[in-house]
Order: C-alpha cells, then sequence, then structure tokens
C-alpha cells in the first residue's frame, strides 16, 4: 500500500467516514463534534460543520445532496449545496424504565435502503428506527 494523502483537521478521534459513489468526496466524523467533507482526489478540505455532539456515524444520501449524520444528540441532516442544516431529529427512549426521561438519546449508526428512499438508524436504547424520505426539495444527484 502507498500512502497518497493525509487529511488533518478534527481535534479528537475520528469514529466515521463515507465517500460519495463515483466522486472526490470523502465525509469524516469525530469525537469533537465536526464533520467534515473532504476533496480526496485533490487532496485536500471542502468544508466542515459543527454539530454540537459527537459524530458517530455519516452517511452520504444516495438520492439527493445530504450527507445524514448519526450524533450523541440525535440525527442532523445537511444539506451539501446550501451548506446548512435541514433536519434535526431527536427521539425519546423506549426502555421501559426510561419512559419520560428527558436524556439525550444518541443515534449510532445510519444505512440507506437499496432505493435510498428509506434511512434505517440504529440508536442507544437498542431499537432500530426506519424513516422514509417522503418529499425532496433539495436537488436530486445525477451521480
Amino acid at each position: 500500500m502507498t500512502l497518497l494523502h493525509t487529511f488533518t483537521g478534527h481535534k479528537a478521534q475520528v469514529t466515521t467516514l463515507d465517500i460519495v459513489e463515483n466522486s472526490a468526496f470523502l465525509a469524516s466524523g469525530s469525537r469533537d463534534g465536526k464533520i467534515m467533507v473532504w476533496d480526496i482526489m485533490q487532496g485536500k478540505w471542502f468544508t466542515q460543520h459543527d454539530c454540537d455532539s459527537p459524530v458517530n456515524a455519516v452517511l452520504f444520501s444516495k438520492k439527493i445532496y445530504w450527507l445524514v449524520i448519526a450524533t450523541n444528540s440525535g440525527i442532523k441532516v445537511l444539506n451539501l449545496p446550501e451548506q446548512k442544516f435541514v433536519i434535526d431529529i431527536k427521539e425519546v427512549s423506549k426502555k421501559p424504565n426510561e419512559v419520560g426521561s428527558k436524556k439525550n438519546l444518541a443515534c449510532l449508526s445510519l444505512a440507506w435502503s437499496k432505493s435510498g428512499t428509506q434511512l434505517y438508524t440504529g440508536w442507544s436504547d437498542n431499537v432500530i428506527r426506519i424513516y422514509e424520505i417522503e418529499q425532496v426539495d433539495a436537488p436530486a444527484r445525477d451521480d
């Protein structure tokens, strides 16, 4: 193996990576609460955003220019062309001993359905939640 690039910028351990298929973009998430998007062809930084909570997983959308981010306080969706967060999902625990708790629930894992219209999410209350992408206001991806 030959080292091609070394990307630096996170202030804590990098916990997750995702790459856009047939593209030059790589997303990284860190315990420092930041996500960064890198241009792997040019070997440089593209953009970054603060998620206000440690990042557990990042996942590019298959259909639109979104980056979905699983954090210790829920899910954030970043609209990449507009460079702004468009969705913030918070959930409450389904554990019987935590019903009514105000404790932050962490989203720990993310996966898209094959069609790219359903988002599968794993949470710290041992529950998998599935979200349907209903209406898309962001530009469609053509890659």
